[in-house]
């Protein structure tokens, strides 16, 4: 694959957050994700994307018909918590703040765990991709 088929493949990709950003202030979305310019991610940030990336493979997990063990998930946080900063670049005040960080996150997935019904249905997908056009709200111009 050629660097023009990935760029383009790049701007065609379309998220919540993605369509979000454009609709609140479409220079933003032009420096962050046309021009590749990325702010640093904060410790909050960084918590939001722990909770999410844990849940992403609990549900994975669940569409297998498999139902991860709170213990599991906190081993799968801690094991990969210094990995994930260095990545997302996230500084954090103090190791302090970094432990107060991880314990919180772990804190948030074995709540929200909890509360999972044991009868839940298996998801039948997990950030999952799908196709629609777009098309700039005023004038109707599709992409």
């Amino acid at each position: 694959m050629d660097a023009l088929t990935v760029m383009r493949s790049e701007e065609e990709y379309v998220s919540a957050s993605r369509l979000k950003l454009w609709l609140k202030c479409p220079l933003a979305y032009q420096l962050r994700y046309v021009e590749g310019i990325r702010t640093p991610t904060t410790p909050t940030l960084f918590l939001g994307r722990q909770v999410h990336r844990v849940l992403e493979l609990y549900y994975r997990y669940r569409k297998r018909g498999v139902r991860l063990y709170p213990e599991f998930v906190v081993a799968h946080v801690r094991k990969h918590w210094s990995d994930g900063a260095r990545e997302d670049g996230v500084e954090f005040e103090s190791a302090e703040k970094e432990q107060e960080a991880q314990r919180k996150t772990i804190s948030l997935l074995e709540t929200y765990i909890a509360q999972v019904p044991q009868d839940e249905p298996q998801p039948v997908e997990v950030e999952g991709r799908y196709e629609a056009p777009l098309a700039e709200p005023q004038s109707g111009e599709r992409w």
